[in-house]
């Protein structure tokens, strides 16, 4: 029989994570080299869209993050046509519903993606960066849980260094107090 508490526990645990992932995970692009061309307002979205995907209980990567994965993406070299179409597509749509923004006629994208590009490019694509910037938070995570291990285990030594710092007396050479050689 499971422990109510302790399913309860990974329940809280679970959601705490999905916003810090929200909240925190970086933004994944194709190349860092390309990242400092990303547009800004396209960063800004991220978080909200990040966070509307937690509410409708989504485990994937969000429009944006699409949008601007491919768009480093497409800096690098030329792209096929499948995935020009994805990018024009995901394009169109998050300027529309983010920016209000009406382009699909100007870059004659596609309203609709067929069955063919959802399964064999947007949604290997989508769970492959939200996957990343999960691990990726996992393991800053982790890090920080080692840092502030240390920077505890030093803090509990301080006290004891400081009261043994005390019973020293100063000794003045050449001008300087000397602590170490009492």
């Amino acid at each position: 029989m499971k422990n109510p508490t302790k399913s309860k526990s990974k329940l809280i645990d679970s959601y705490v994570f999905d916003l810090m992932d929200a909240l925190t995970s970086p933004i994944l692009t194709h190349a860092q080299s390309w990242a400092d061309c990303i547009p800004e307002r396209m960063l800004k979205i991220v978080t909200p869209a990040r966070i509307a995907s937690i509410l409708q209980k989504e485990k994937y990567a969000t429009e944006p993050e699409i949008v601007i994965f491919i768009y480093t993406r497409s800096l690098e070299s030329p792209m096929s046509s499948n995935w020009n179409e994805i990018y024009f597509h995901f394009t169109c749509k998050v300027l529309q519903q983010y920016f209000k923004e009406d382009h699909w006629n100007a870059i004659q994208a596609k309203k609709e993606l067929d069955d063919y590009e959802i399964g064999y490019f947007v949604k290997p694509l989508r769970n492959f960066i939200y996957k990343k910037r999960r691990e990726t938070l996992k393991q800053r995570m982790k890090e920080s849980a080692k840092e502030a291990k240390v920077i505890d285990e030093y803090l509990q030594m301080a006290p004891i260094c400081a009261a043994e710092e005390q019973t020293k007396t100063p000794d003045l050479i050449e001008g300087h107090y000397n602590l170490w050689d009492s």
